[in-house]
């Protein structure tokens, strides 16, 4: 605790998110962060691609010492598992790290950027962590273009790029948001139900067939792409407040 509150004043920084050093992360870390507030911890890294560890979702740390079990208000959002320092600790040993050397080692980090985007976590809609190093990735333009690229690619892929502490706060939201569905002969109606003033933006919903109609019943809903097809399924996209409802017609 004593080096979390340093670390505070340190920066004079309220932080909402923490990363263990070498993700040496413990039961009284994780219970520490959690009574001090902080949304999420990013110390358990993802790695689907080699072996399995971590998750492309977040989720609430669950802790257990002895005969006690809690599960915690803290999120973790899972960092990649090879980072900027994998692919560039070079660095560290070599002052001169050549132009060409970079380059290769860029490209390697691409390459492991890339799968792990199309082969974990885009298939599943999951989240996928950057966490960088400004004494790896940084370096020169050269060691920045695997940042860059996945940058372009995600954006190419319509996908949401946001920070840790946002992303844990929309996934707070959802804890409390209750959706019922009613059906008819004619299609069906979704009513939301969440706290008063809160706001989830973005709700989508998936279907396997094209709505023919949609109508809204909202304070200031507004379907933000209409009947957006991608492969065979269909999306509609909107922002969802208490008590709002939509009707859609097969």
């Amino acid at each position: 605790m004593r080096e979390i509150l340093l670390s505070e004043q340190f920066w004079d920084t309220n932080f909402t998110g923490f990363r263990f050093p070498f993700a040496s992360n413990s039961y009284w870390g994780m219970y520490i962060l959690n009574s001090l507030g902080y949304t999420f911890d990013s110390s358990i890294a993802a790695n689907h691609l080699e072996f399995y560890r971590g998750t492309i979702f977040p989720y609430n740390i669950p802790i257990f010492n002895e005969n006690f079990y809690q599960t915690l208000d803290l999120l973790e959002l899972s960092q990649i598992f090879h980072d900027d320092w994998h692919f560039y600790q070079k660095i560290l040993d070599d002052d001169d790290y050549s132009a060409k050397e970079q380059k290769k080692d860029a490209l390697l980090f691409e390459k492991y950027l890339t799968n792990f985007w199309e082969y974990a976590v885009k298939p599943n809609n999951g989240l996928m962590v950057f966490m960088g190093h400004p004494m790896y990735s940084a370096i020169s333009e050269i060691t920045m273009m695997p940042l860059q690229k996945i940058t372009e690619k995600v954006i190419q892929d319509d996908a949401w790029i946001s920070t840790p502490d946002k992303v844990a706060s929309y996934w707070n939201k959802l804890k409390d948001l209750k959706i019922s569905v009613k059906e008819n002969q004619k299609g069906i109606t979704v009513l939301f139900s969440l706290p008063n003033e809160t706001i989830i933006n973005d709700i989508s919903l998936k279907m396997s067939l094209k709505p023919k109609n949609i109508k809204v019943i909202s304070k200031n809903g507004k379907i933000k792409k209409h009947k957006m097809k991608v492969n065979k399924y269909y999306y509609l996209i909107f922002n969802a407040e208490n008590n709002d409802s939509i009707s859609i017609g097969f």
